[in-house]
C-alpha cells in the first residue's frame, strides 16, 4: 500500500500514456462533471456531496504534479516547465474571481454607487458581467485542456531515457538513440537484416559490404629460408 502511494507522489521516474489517462485524466473529467452539476443543481444535490467533492479535488491536486511531471519525463521532457506554467491554473481564475466578485463588494461598501448595483443585479440574478473574468478564465481552460490532450495522446520515448526505463517494458540495446541501436527482444532475423541494409546503405557505392582482403605471406621452408618459387628483392 505505502509503496502504491509513493508511486503516486514520486516525481521520479516515468509514465505512459495509458496510466496517466487512467489516474488523473478519468478522475479530473469525472470530478468537473460532478462540480459542473454541484454547482448548477445546488438544490438537489446531497449537503454531504459539496466536502466529498473537495476533498477528491484535494487528493487530485496532491498527486497531479507528480503524474503530470513523470508524463514529461516520458516525452523525455523536463518537468520543470510543468511547474513553471502550474501556478497559472489557480492564479488567473482567483484574479477572475476576486475583479468578478471581490473588488465590486469592496468597491461597493465605500460607497461606489455603480458597484453597487452591479452587486445587487447580480444578487436578483442579473447585471452585466465584465470581460475580464471570462478571458481569463478562458485562458485557463485552453491551458488545462491543452496539456491534457497533449500527455494523452503523445506516445512517449521508446525505451530508456535519462529520467528512467521504460514504463512500456520496452529496453533499449547500448548505443540507443544512435544509428546502430537495436531493442533486446527483438527477433534476430529481423536485426540481421536491418543490420545488414545498414551496412549495405553505408559501403560505398550502396552495394553489398565487402569482405576484407588479406595477403598472405610468402610460403617459407622449414629452414627459415623462402621456398621454392617465392624470391624477395630485385630480380637479377
Amino acid at each position: 500500500m505505502r509503496r502504491a502511494f509513493d508511486g503516486l507522489v514520486s516525481r521520479e521516474g516515468r509514465l505512459d500514456q495509458q496510466g496517466y489517462v487512467l489516474a488523473f485524466v478519468l478522475p479530473f473529467v469525472g470530478l468537473a462533471a460532478a462540480s459542473w452539476f454541484a454547482w448548477t443543481y445546488a438544490a438537489s444535490v446531497p449537503s454531504v456531496a459539496l466536502p466529498v467533492i473537495v476533498v477528491a479535488w484535494l487528493v487530485l491536486f496532491g498527486v497531479g504534479d507528480a503524474l503530470n511531471i513523470k508524463r514529461y519525463h516520458d516525452l523525455g521532457n523536463s518537468g520543470r516547465l510543468y511547474l513553471l506554467l502550474r501556478p497559472g491554473v489557480v492564479l488567473l481564475p482567483a484574479i477572475a474571481f476576486g475583479l468578478e466578485y471581490i473588488l465590486p463588494a469592496q468597491a461597493a461598501m465605500v460607497g461606489d454607487t455603480e458597484a453597487l448595483m452591479k452587486v445587487i443585479g447580480r444578487e436578483l440574478g442579473g447585471g452585466p458581467v465584465s470581460i475580464a473574468p471570462p478571458i481569463l478564465l478562458g485562458l485557463t481552460a485552453v491551458g488545462v485542456i491543452g496539456n491534457l490532450l497533449y500527455l494523452s495522446l503523445m506516445p512517449g520515448q521508446p525505451g530508456p531515457n535519462e529520467y528512467g526505463p521504460d514504463p512500456r517494458g520496452g529496453v533499449a540495446a547500448p548505443g540507443s538513440g544512435s544509428a546502430n541501436s537495436a531493442v533486446i527482444g527483438e527477433d534476430p532475423v529481423e536485426q540481421a537484416l536491418r543490420e545488414y541494409r545498414q551496412r549495405a546503405s553505408e559501403s560505398p557505392g550502396g552495394g553489398a559490404p565487402r569482405a576484407p582482403t588479406t595477403h598472405a605471406p610468402a610460403a617459407t621452408s622449414a629452414s627459415g629460408r623462402p621456398a621454392s618459387g617465392a624470391t624477395f628483392g630485385k630480380k637479377r
